[in-house]
């Protein structure tokens, strides 16, 4: 088990890790990228390549525009998978920031059932 000044330093470390994320550009969380091709009546080479994305959100969920979806132009394709993977990895640090501050908790509550300083 982690000690308190440890588990402190550690949540210092996270929260830095998430500012330096956010500083970065945009983040989006809870969404995917769908790449398709075009349909229809359309050539058989336009609809064997990639020709446009569209960002679902997931279940429930609404994007910032307040839609469930959103057209994303192929020259736009690679910004916003920068961008999911920004949201990913922030998605990441935020449940590891909450299992740190449980931990926190808990040795706090510990110590204060038990009568010793913090």
């Amino acid at each position: 088990m982690n000690s308190l000044p440890e588990l402190k330093a550690k949540l210092a470390t996270l929260e830095t890790q998430v500012a330096a994320i956010r500083g970065s550009g945009e983040c989006l969380q809870g969404v995917r990228l769908e790449k398709a091709a075009a349909g229809g009546s359309a050539s058989s080479k336009s609809q064997s390549d990639y020709k446009y994305g569209r960002l679902r959100c997931g279940k429930g969920n609404l994007l910032p525009n307040g839609q469930k979806s959103q057209y994303v132009p192929l020259a736009e394709l690679g910004n916003v998978e920068a961008a999911i993977a920004r949201g990913k990895e922030l998605t990441k640090f935020q449940r590891e920031i909450c299992k740190v501050t449980a931990q926190i908790d808990r040795i706090v509550a510990t110590a204060a059932s038990l009568g010793l300083p913090v």
